[in-house]
């Protein structure tokens, strides 16, 4: 998506049944049929003129400011209210979270579930906020905070308290602590066999 966005496509229709994941795990993302083109690079790159009224009227008529395209239940709220002058990547980002909130079992802006890791669930809400000056700006920065996720980082969609952070630590250098933590017992178990 980030490669669609730097080239002035929008998606607009991102859903589970749209991605595919292929054979040697490659992701594929499916139904191009509600893009929407912003600037002029899609005609320039595909060698289409701009001018022809054919090509601009199937533009703008998928496009007409108080038209809603796209799916219930991951749509943003801008691209509900068929407020196109407002849709960017954001409106994607947004397909997103509704994607990651689908595969986890949320419903937006429903309960938190004990299961899913709050991490996580920040990086679902910070992606389907419905201000969009809320979520993450850039497909990127959402990626950023996911991988920041998976390699048990601090992601910025959740502000850890001391507790939180001191367990993330201990958990992510587990193998140092059980080490320490046996040095220590042999040290203990010397002191206290020695003095025998």
């Amino acid at each position: 998506m980030a490669f669609a966005h730097s080239r002035g496509i929008i998606h607009r229709d991102l859903k589970p049944s749209n991605i595919m994941v292929g054979a040697f795990g490659e992701v594929l993302v499916m139904d191009w049929g509600l893009a929407k083109v912003s600037g002029s690079t899609l005609f320039n790159a595909a060698n289409i003129n701009p001018s022809d009224t054919k090509t601009r009227s199937l533009e703008t008529a998928a496009t007409e400011h108080g038209a809603v395209l796209g799916t219930p239940g991951f749509m943003a709220p801008e691209q509900n209210r068929g407020d196109i002058s407002m849709i960017d990547q954001r409106t994607d980002v947004f397909g997103l979270g509704a994607i990651m909130n689908f595969m986890l079992g949320q419903k937006i802006g429903g309960s938190q579930s004990e299961i899913v890791p709050k991490r996580l669930l920040a990086i679902a809400r910070k992606a389907t906020a419905t201000e969009m000056s809320a979520r993450y700006s850039s497909v990127q920065e959402m990626a950023d905070d996911l991988g920041r996720y998976l390699d048990d980082m601090p992601v910025k969609a959740y502000r850890e308290n001391a507790l939180e952070r001191t367990a993330r630590t201990l958990s992510r250098n587990r193998v140092a602590v059980v080490l320490i933590l046996a040095y220590l017992l042999m040290r203990l178990l010397f002191i206290l066999f020695s003095r025998h």
